[in-house]
């Protein structure tokens, strides 16, 4: 929606920041995943037709969000409780290492269907695209083989739809340990 919103002001140039949390929120959130239908943001898993409201009216915005954040919403400590277990089962560092895993997979094709709908949009409108990696936690990236296999899956998927990799982090990481400080 926002590539195709951002078309208007003619850009040269697509950067997508993907943090590896990224892989896991839809299934925090999304009820069609599991989800409780609402983020850690407050912000509702809404329908189609109200994500258009939403973004055309700004009387609707306000009005959407005062019932989010009023009591009415119903978004306390069980819901926190309950993303809280999701997380559990949907965390970054599990899908980076078990990427077979029934859940993984679940999260590796809607991640996948999102990059190859954004990949196909750009390559249509004849734009640059850019995949930036950000890690979300970056201590406990490319601390193992197996979470380095999860990266270049990202890598590969990313490269296979036209778009230019970078992952900054990887330098960060690796002058890190040269100097042997753990924290970046």
């Amino acid at each position: 929606y926002d590539l195709q919103e951002a078309k208007a002001y003619c850009p040269d140039l697509v950067i997508l920041q993907f943090s590896l949390n990224d892989l896991v929120e839809p299934f925090l959130y999304l009820q069609r995943l599991g989800g409780l239908g609402i983020d850690y943001h407050q912000v509702p898993d809404v329908s189609g037709l109200h994500y258009l409201l939403r973004s055309r009216l700004r009387s609707y915005e306000w009005l959407s969000d005062q019932l989010v954040t009023s009591a009415v919403s119903q978004y306390g400590r069980e819901e926190m409780r309950q993303i809280l277990e999701r997380e559990q089962v949907f965390n970054e560092r599990r899908i980076l290492e078990s990427p077979e895993d029934p859940r993984s997979k679940a999260a590796w094709t809607e991640w996948l269907f999102w990059l190859r709908k954004l990949g196909a949009d750009c390559r249509s409108s004849g734009l640059h695209c850019v995949f930036l990696l950000s890690p979300s936690a970056v201590r406990y990236y490319y601390q193992s083989a197996a979470q380095s296999t999860g990266i270049q899956r990202i890598r590969q998927a990313a490269e296979e739809e036209g778009f230019l990799f970078l992952d900054p982090w990887s330098e960060v990481i690796a002058s890190l340990e040269s100097s042997r400080r753990k924290d970046p």
